[in-house]
C-alpha cells in the first residue's frame, strides 16, 4: 500500500469519491452505497476503482488500514 503521503493522496480524491469510500469501509456494499447514495450501481464501481487506483490500493482490508490512516475512519470502526 502506498500510504508514502497519505494525506496528500486522500486530497487528491474528490468530494464524492470519498464519500464512496467512507461508505465502503463501513462495510457497505457496493449496491447498499449506491442506494444510500442514489447512484447507479455503475457509478459506485467507477469510483471505487477510480479511489484504487488514485490510492493504489488493492482489496477492502488494505482500503479500511488507509482510512484509519488518513483519519477518515477511527480505529474503532466510527467515521
Amino acid at each position: 500500500m502506498g500510504m508514502h503521503s497519505a494525506s496528500s493522496e486522500s486530497e487528491a480524491l474528490s468530494s464524492r469519491e470519498r464519500e464512496v469510500l467512507c461508505y465502503l469501509v463501513r462495510g457497505y456494499s457496493f449496491a447498499e452505497a449506491a442506494r444510500s447514495l442514489r447512484l447507479a450501481l455503475a457509478e459506485i464501481e467507477r469510483l471505487h476503482a477510480s479511489v484504487c487506483r488514485k490510492l493504489d490500493l488493492r482489496g477492502r482490508p488494505v482500503v479500511y488500514e488507509y482510512a484509519v490512516a488518513v483519519g477518515l475512519m477511527g480505529q474503532d470502526g466510527k467515521i
